[in-house]
């Protein structure tokens, strides 16, 4: 890209713009250009700058020629040249709601007053953006407006019920006015909305406080320390249509990319800001973020590592470059990158589910399941490492406490299929069946097509007798993954042997278990229900050429074995095999 020193951009402003006044009768705007100080501005943003200018210079009429410099301005923080920018475009321009939006937006910090009175404007020419009555009713609570500031944050509510943005300023509203009950309901839905959603967390610990429950509080605070302390409210009307320009835009844009998941352009932006400045710590971060999305960990690696030799103290940093590491298997260089960030800081709930996870990927259960149990401590609403955590546990059969866990989980993550179905295997293990039943089916209800929930309710209902229910959840778990053989074998053994004969079905049994032995030719119980298939479609050579081989493979399992060869004494007198 070429670049203009920038005496060299500014010499180019000042000579068009004397020469713009060169004969033209036309009268200089009305309201006069701001132009902040550039001499120590970046070269790319001093050159779209200036074409700015010279834009607004050449059609002082056109509001969007103002907007397109107010946002050139406000990109790179001078904020009150931004801001005039864009009031001589809703002047210029007065239905276009863009406009006084972004005024209120530009004025929030710095003029409260004037930030309200242009979100009144722009309220009144589109009272349905909920994003707009966040930013409003944030300044009236800054004006101590607050009547006025909970009207606006029940219309955002009202607008879009899944804002967590909005529940917040209910619940701060609720707390100054100490109704602590109120506000706790308000908060509580924000962090499920949004678990990392800083300025929740540390409202919700002075709620809890106030309630008298300081355990809550302090995990709340501590959370808190941790996130943000501004966590992004999402606007595209305040989205600009001009290229970025300078480190500071690019890495905003990229930022901005990476939250909607474009992660091509995302690494265009944060590379970009790197051309403009080399040492932005923020860039090489979030690029390496985004290339590890990407499964590019090498490229990953050299930009977090680039962060911790420019500030070897960032925690974050730290922790990418361990979580990295144990993507690509480098467990002990990962283990130094992980206790570092931890070291720097001590309630990091993320560093130690991190380190939990690549503890279990060692093999090192118990010290695995210390950090996760730590983790959840330090963030008791973590849903992730309640997941994680409560699996690891009925893996290792400490079952109550796993249900403990997962049970946190489906409370903080309620339309999380996973974390229902794990809770109903833990259930079913317990002997709570019925509960079990329940779980996998709302899990069936949030995902479709998710085959260990249907496989999962297959099993509670054959447990209890509901053969024929059993049968049409196996067919759906091997509908929403014909490539997972276990549902697949399963139904194959009740359509071939069920003692119901109403119920069997010997070509569709037939079927699936060839798919099954396809898939697994080394299966002994594959080939054991293939025979069993074959027996109940009158097929009774062919069942005796699977059992034979069913007998080969299962050579190393006497109990197995024995089984088969009764079977296969069935098959040779031209008899199938039906189970009690």
């Amino acid at each position: 890209m070429t670049r203009l020193a920038p005496g060299a951009c500014l010499t180019a402003a000042l000579l068009l713009s004397l020469l713009g006044g060169i004969g033209c009768d036309d009268a200089p705007p009305a309201t006069p250009i701001p132009r902040p100080d550039l001499s120590r501005a970046e070269p790319e943003v001093v050159q779209a700058v200036t074409q700015a200018l010279v834009e607004v210079e050449r059609t002082p009429d056109s509001a969007a020629a103002w907007g397109v410099l107010g946002d050139r301005y406000r990109a790179n923080r001078w904020l009150d040249e931004a801001a005039r920018c864009y009031e001589q475009a809703e002047r210029l321009q007065p239905g276009e709601f863009r406009w006084p939006h972004m005024v209120g937006r530009t004025l929030y910090f710095t003029d409260p007053a004037g930030a309200a009175a242009a979100f009144e404007r722009a309220s009144s020419i589109d009272p349905d953006y909920a994003p707009m009555h966040v930013f409003y009713g944030r300044t009236l609570m800054r004006l101590n407006r607050d009547d006025d500031a909970l009207q606006c944050f029940e219309q955002a509510g009202r607008l879009d019920p899944e804002d967590p943005h909005a529940q917040v300023g209910l619940g701060q509203l609720a707390l100054a006015r100490r109704e602590f009950e109120v506000a706790r309901g308000h908060l509580q839905r924000a962090v499920e909305l949004d678990p990392r959603y800083g300025e929740a967390h540390l409202a919700l610990s002075q709620c809890f406080m106030a309630l008298g429950d300081e355990q809550r509080a302090m995990q709340h605070a501590e959370l808190a320390l941790q996130l943000p302390s501004i966590t992004h409210v999402p606007d595209a009307r305040a989205q600009t249509g001009v290229s970025p320009a300078g480190s500071l835009a690019h890495v905003d844009a990229g930022l901005a990319l990476l939250e909607q998941n474009r992660l091509d352009q995302a690494i265009v932006e944060f590379r970009e800001a790197l051309e403009n400045h080399p040492t932005n710590t923020s860039a090489h971060h979030n690029l390496g973020r985004a290339l590890s999305l990407q499964g590019r960990y090498d490229e990953a690696l050299i930009h977090f590592r680039e962060v911790i030799r420019i500030r070897e103290t960032n925690a974050r940093s730290q922790l990418a470059l361990g979580q990295v590491l144990a993507i690509l298997g480098r467990f002990d260089e990962a283990e130094q990158h992980l206790l570092r960030s931890i070291e720097l800081e001590p309630k990091n709930a993320e560093a130690r589910f991190t380190l939990g996870e690549l503890l279990k990927e060692r093999g090192e259960l118990s010290p695995a399941l210390e950090q996760l149990r730590e983790a959840v401590r330090l963030e008791p609403d973590y849903a992730e490492v309640h997941l994680y955590l409560g699996t690891l546990l009925a893996g290792a059969r400490q079952l109550d406490e796993a249900l403990e866990h997962l049970t946190a989980a489906v409370r903080l993550q309620p339309r999380n299929a996973d974390a229902r179905v794990n809770l109903g295997l833990t259930l079913f293990r317990l002997g709570r069946v019925e509960e079990a039943i329940a779980e996998f089916e709302r899990a069936a209800r949030e995902d479709s097509g998710h085959a260990h929930a249907y496989n999962g309710l297959a099993t509670c209902l054959l447990s209890q007798g509901r053969t024929d229910e059993a049968i049409e959840a196996y067919r759906q778990a091997v509908g929403a993954d014909p490539r997972w053989t276990t549902p697949a074998l399963r139904l194959a053994w009740i359509l071939a042997t069920d003692p119901d004969a109403t119920l069997r079905d010997g070509a569709e049994a037939v079927r699936l278990a060839e798919q099954v032995v396809r898939s697994e030719g080394n299966n002994p119980n594959a080939f054991d229900t293939l025979a069993a298939a074959l027996a109940e479609a009158g097929r009774s050579e062919d069942a005796q050429r699977a059992a034979e081989l069913a007998l080969q493979l299962a050579a190393r399992d006497p109990r197995l074995s024995a089984q088969i060869q009764k079977r296969l004494a069935l098959y040779e007198q031209g008899l199938a095999y039906h189970s009690d």
